[in-house]
């Protein structure tokens, strides 16, 4: 298995060189050194475009891999709270609890334990799950409750009275369950879809959810911040939005203080990695100056949130821009680092590493 990796590792560095015209002995001492001592994966090596020799000392700098971040993470989010965001049913509630906006629960369906309405009425079997349905007639979004990068969601649409699976409409919602819990045996959540905000859907062309993602922090003084802004545009069509270092054809973009999209990142096929642009483009490829919806609210709710969720001082929030306004969607304490197309990480790593303190009381 090692040398498969390795001979594939080889392959990718010559392809990589070749087609960016990088110096082949510089790119393979370059990935070794970033595969040993800073911890990058090969994906990231590539995806990201590190052999690029055009990058300077400074950025370079500025650069940090997902496992040594991850140790960041670690030792400012308290194990004993991580549950309140790795757990989609428990920061549901939790989020209900403190009056802060999220998706309206439909049910709470654990295929090996108890299941519940959203007003806590038990579900005896999934028969009863199926057919009490009928009682939410709006389309609905079924997530494990333990899962991360979307895997094992999938959507409800409820046509003509009654909801079918997104997908493929023709598949009775039974199978769908029984192939779902099949791959993931986990609880899962059931909510309200929301779709993004009709000037969202307008740029973009695309009336699936385009969340923002918000990253806060709590400074030395308990108080809440924000300091990293992004949105994902999704593929059309992509019922995930993740953005996967664009191989799926989203788009990754920043976010100035007052709501206004500054820059896009993108996956080139040409270049093999990622690229960036200054600007972002409209469904018909123009460049347009955007502001995000409801923007201050936005900012207030993830700052109400990052305190709520304390003693966790560093989370990235995934928020959805509605016609109705922000709600929340998920909390992650193990958000990923800028890409060095996004900017530097060595004023946030700083800024993290101060934070390695136990909260004043």
């Amino acid at each position: 298995m090692r040398l498969q990796k390795l001979y594939s590792a080889i392959r990718q560095i010559n392809e990589v060189a070749s087609i960016n015209h990088y110096p082949k002995m510089v790119s393979y001492i370059r990935f070794f050194q970033l595969a040993t001592s800073g911890q990058y994966s090969p994906v990231e090596i590539f995806m990201e475009d590190l052999l690029n020799p055009a990058w300077s000392d400074e950025e370079r700098n500025g650069m940090i891999s997902k496992e040594c971040f991850l140790r960041f993470q670690e030792k400012i989010n308290p194990a004993s709270h991580r549950y309140l965001t790795e757990d989609k049913i428990a920061f549901h509630h939790y989020c209900t609890k403190n009056n802060l906006s999220v998706p309206e629960l439909v049910a709470v369906f654990d295929p090996n334990g108890q299941s519940y309405w959203e007003n806590g009425q038990k579900i005896g079997t999934e028969s009863d799950l199926l057919n009490g349905l009928s009682f939410y007639p709006f389309d609905i979004i079924v997530k494990p409750a333990c899962s991360c990068h979307g895997e094992g969601v999938f959507a409800l649409d409820f046509v003509d009275g009654k909801h079918c699976l997104a997908s493929n409409p023709n598949l009775p919602l039974s199978d769908t369950f029984k192939k779902a819990i099949g791959k993931n045996p986990d609880q899962y959540i059931l909510q309200k879809r929301l779709y993004s905000h009709q000037a969202l859907a307008g740029l973009t062309g695309n009336t699936v959810l385009q969340s923002l993602r918000l990253i806060t922090y709590l400074d030395e003084n308990n108080q809440p911040q924000l300091m990293i802004r992004k949105i994902k545009f999704p593929k059309q069509g992509s019922l995930i939005d993740n953005f996967a270092w664009g191989i799926n054809e989203g788009r990754l973009c920043l976010i100035d203080q007052h709501g206004i999209i500054e820059k896009t990142v993108r996956y080139s096929h040409a270049k093999r990695g990622l690229v960036w642009h200054d600007h972002v483009e409209d469904v018909n490829g123009q460049k347009v100056k955007f502001k995000i919806p409801f923007w201050e609210q936005c900012v207030a709710l993830v700052l109400d949130a990052q305190k709520v969720f304390a003693p966790l001082r560093t989370i990235g929030w995934d928020v959805a821009v509605t016609d109705d306004g922000p709600y929340l969607i998920e909390g992650n304490i193990f958000w990923d680092p800028l890409k060095p197309q996004e900017g530097s990480m060595r004023s946030i790593c700083q800024l993290l590493t101060k934070l390695h303190e136990p909260l004043a009381r």
